[in-house]
Order: C-alpha cells, then structure tokens, then sequence
C-alpha cells in the first residue's frame, strides 16, 4: 500500500491519500504512522481512499484502532471516495455507521471538527 501525507493548513489536520491494498502486510505501518501523528499532535485525519482496491480485516482494526485514539483525543478522522470493495468490507462489518464520510467535491478540504 502507498500512503501520502500531506499536512493541511494547520499542524493538527492531515490528508492521508491511501492507493492499493491495506492488509496484513501493510496494514501495521499504516497504524504505526498514524498513531504516531496523534502524539505529534494531530487531531484530523482526512483518509482518501479513492485509490484503495484492497481491505482486509487487518485495514479494519486499524480503522477501529484510530478511530478510538481520535475519540480519546477529541479528534476526527473522515473517509472520502471509499471504493466499492472496501465500502463492502465496511458495510458487512457493520463499520460504516460509525464512519464519517465526506464528499469527494469537497477535494482538499482540512477537516472541521464538529461540536456534536
């Protein structure tokens, strides 16, 4: 898997562009390099995943994994452009109600954090 990161704006905002298969292979550096980020002080994460094939259930304890760091931090973390496999891997995990997803008109928007 191929990840690009690219700060946004502000130091606390992050747009990570995922292209290929997050797995078991690939999936623990995704994690290390995100988790990583929250210590540095990220609060949001955008993830693209317009160019991600692939998701295994590795890919989603990472999803679930960051998804807890940010609650505990008062982060977020988005998803734009979920591809038709891994929005199925999602979906049959019951995962997707509990991500939030973004319009991929919104291009490099940094992410806002709700007050909800």
């Amino acid at each position: 898997m191929e990840m690009i990161v690219r700060e946004h704006g502000e130091k606390e905002s992050l747009i990570v562009h995922l292209r290929g298969e997050c797995d078991l292979y690939s999936a623990p550096s995704l994690k290390a390099a995100m988790l990583k980020k929250f210590e540095a002080g990220v609060r949001r994460i955008l993830f693209d995943m317009a160019d991600l094939r692939y998701l295994d259930s590795s890919g989603v304890g990472v999803i679930i994994c960051l998804l807890q760091a940010a609650k505990r931090l008062d982060g977020e973390i988005r998803f734009r452009g979920l591809a038709a496999g891994p929005r199925r891997v999602l979906e049959r995990t019951n995962l997707l109600p509990f991500i939030r997803e973004v319009s991929s008109h919104s291009d490099n928007a940094p992410v806002q954090v709700s007050a909800s």
